[in-house]
């Protein structure tokens, strides 16, 4: 699954908990500058993130979808709107 922010300049972090597990991604710091967002799902990273010229699309990795039918809560905090 995934899911387009348009129109966002940053994205600070994000979540998405489903009874499987909890995928967490966080803006990474001035180290790592060519990856915007470290994911990780329960302590293992995760490529999910990935920038677009308007915003952000996030890949909801398949480990959450492991139910069908099954409900996900999606969170994200952006200060900069």
């Amino acid at each position: 699954m995934r899911l387009r922010l348009h129109e966002f300049t940053e994205l600070e972090g994000l979540s998405a908990k489903a009874r499987s597990g909890t995928l967490r991604c966080e803006m990474a710091t001035s180290i790592e500058k060519d990856v915007p967002h470290l994911c990780m799902i329960d302590d293992v990273p995760v490529d999910a993130i990935r920038r677009l010229t308007d915003g952000f699309e996030v890949t909801l990795p398949q480990l959450l979808l492991a139910e069908q039918n099954e409900a996900i809560e999606v969170r994200w905090v952006d200060r900069y709107r």
